[in-house]
């Protein structure tokens, strides 16, 4: 059944509505909540909606490009006695702390209570459809939520995503508690309130994380560096997401080129015709300067033993993965392994396994490295 039944809010979008919204949230004690952002647009992104929603089913939209003080939220997330509901809360808790330095406590998660059940898919899309059969529109996730008015469209794709939380929360709650995994849930979702803010735009050393970099030689290394910086600052100045001013590839393709004519390139004749004196500015500018060097921290030895403990260690996480009906990289990451399997004065404490993980796998993990200390 897809949900197309229109759905009735309540705008607030003044200091004096969102006062009276504080207000109910008070006596509710639990609040429903989602945010839309717009950095897949801008540059400079901020957060551009809050959907709200109350167990009595009232709808909410806040409105922060209008009422731009929402200090009067900042008691409600802090609040230990008032649950926050939302579903794969950590980039709302962390868009929100960027912009208006919330704490946050009281978090539920129904994304991080379906993961700690197992038993299948955890989008909040598909478990509208398991629980409530009902298929959820996603055709609005990228549209520019900075746009105003929003369309009708939008609206009922921001309200339905906080309309069925608090009916999944009950199911999931239950599940977990019948499943003796609630204190699991919990945890996970108490180490949310710890998740850092966000980064702002604008690191003048993201260019190593281009996919390919390290492939170009010493001048396509410079040349990529430089209009990697002249892509962030006109990216900057024009409030433009950065790969809608130059896309990772094209850049790659402009540094790597020997051709002396640059529009002949695939995916470059919007830049060039917009940009093309700056662009040539910046790639005289990387004829002279050295390279990039990327400062590395020192290495410490890696065990000589690395891919058989690494081997053992994966063997009995997938095997109690399995067991539990969990996604292994929920069970424990990956890279906590590598750690381990790199490092044997981390593998002794297994440090960084904590909590229910530990109690679940501290002992198969034992097993699997002294099964490695027999065999060598």
């Amino acid at each position: 059944m897809t949900d197309k039944s229109e759905l009735s809010y309540e705008l607030v979008d003044t200091p004096s509505s969102l006062e009276e919204f504080v207000k109910q949230i008070l006596k509710a004690r639990q609040v429903a909540l989602d945010t839309e952002a717009d950095s897949y647009y801008h540059y400079h992104s901020k957060i551009c909606l809050i959907q709200a929603a109350l167990p009595d089913d009232r709808l909410f939209l806040i409105d922060p490009l209008k009422c731009r003080d929402l200090s009067p939220l900042a008691p409600i997330f802090a609040a230990k006695d008032i649950t926050k509901i939302l579903h794969g809360a950590e980039y709302d808790v962390r868009v929100l702390r960027a912009a208006h330095d919330f704490e946050f406590n009281n978090i539920f998660d129904t994304l991080l209570a379906r993961r700690a059940i197992g038993q299948g898919p955890f989008g909040l899309a598909a478990l509208a459809e398991e629980f409530f059969n009902v298929k959820m529109s996603k055709t609005s996730q990228k549209e520019d939520w900075s746009i105003r008015p929003l369309p009708a469209s939008m609206i009922q794709y921001a309200l339905t995503d906080v309309r069925y939380l608090f009916k999944l929360t009950e199911i999931l709650r239950g599940k977990l508690i019948a499943a003796k995994r609630l204190t699991w849930a919990e945890e996970e979702m108490s180490a949310l309130s710890l998740l850092p803010a966000l980064k702002a735009a604008g690191d003048p050393q993201g260019f190593w994380r281009i996919k390919r970099f390290n492939r170009l030689n010493d001048l396509g290394k410079s040349r990529a560096r430089e209009i990697y910086l002249l892509r962030e600052r006109l990216a900057d100045k024009l409030d433009k997401a950065s790969f809608r001013v130059l896309g990772n590839d094209a850049l790659l393709t402009m540094a790597a080129s020997t051709e002396n004519d640059l529009s002949k390139l695939r995916g470059t004749s919007h830049f060039l015709r917009h940009h093309k004196t700056e662009l040539q500015k910046a790639l005289r500018c990387a004829e002279t300067a050295p390279p990039p060097v990327k400062e590395r921290q020192p290495r410490r030895p890696i065990a000589a033993d690395k891919p058989k403990v690494l081997d053992a260690l994966r063997q009995a996480r997938n095997q109690r993965a399995q067991e539990l009906d969990l996604e292994i990289g929920f069970l424990c990451p990956g890279n906590l392994l590598e750690s381990w399997a790199k490092e044997r004065s981390l593998r002794q404490e297994l440090v960084g396994l904590n909590g229910w993980r530990r109690e679940l796998l501290a002992e198969p993990f034992r097993k699997a490295l002294e099964t490695v200390v027999r065999s060598s």
